[in-house]
């Protein structure tokens, strides 16, 4: 991609990716999304959302929250292995969904935002039921705060 040319003005980098040879973030960012060999499953970064908690969706999503079962997957020794609310094994599903207490919230979040309230097991069902819900004009009005 990169590549050193050695010329009468001295040595100079040229990039492969742009006609002129010069180098942008840009570019790059292109040519890895079009060869991209991750599965992403259409996942929509939101701005209205703040990125921390897009990346966190995402990370979720893929599984990849730092997680009992996650860890114990990866050789890092876990004192506990079970969730102290419900005594299984954690996994990412679990700690963010599964759980007696992350259940309660979440639960607590849909009624607070006077959404469906409906049993979900997984962040997948999770993140499934929200983009249902997002082709509702009305539940968008209430999600967004204007009633």
């Amino acid at each position: 991609m990169l590549h050193k040319q050695s010329g009468p003005g001295g040595e100079t980098w040229r990039c492969n990716l742009t006609v002129d040879g010069s180098f942008t973030v840009n570019v790059l960012r292109k040519k890895l999304d079009l060869n991209s060999t991750l599965n992403l499953d259409q996942f929509t970064w939101l701005r209205e959302i703040p990125i921390k908690i897009n990346c966190f969706i995402w990370r979720a999503k893929m599984g990849k929250i730092p997680s009992t079962l996650g860890l114990l997957s990866r050789g890092v020794d876990v004192e506990k292995k079970l969730c102290s609310h419900c005594e299984v094994v954690e996994c990412v599903d679990h700690a963010l969904v599964g759980c007696k207490y992350a259940s309660t919230v979440l639960q607590l979040v849909l009624k607070w935002c006077r959404v469906p309230l409906v049993e979900l097991k997984t962040v997948h069902e999770v993140i499934t039921y929200a983009q249902a819900l997002s082709n509702c004009s009305k539940k968008k009005k209430v999600a967004n705060g204007n009633l």
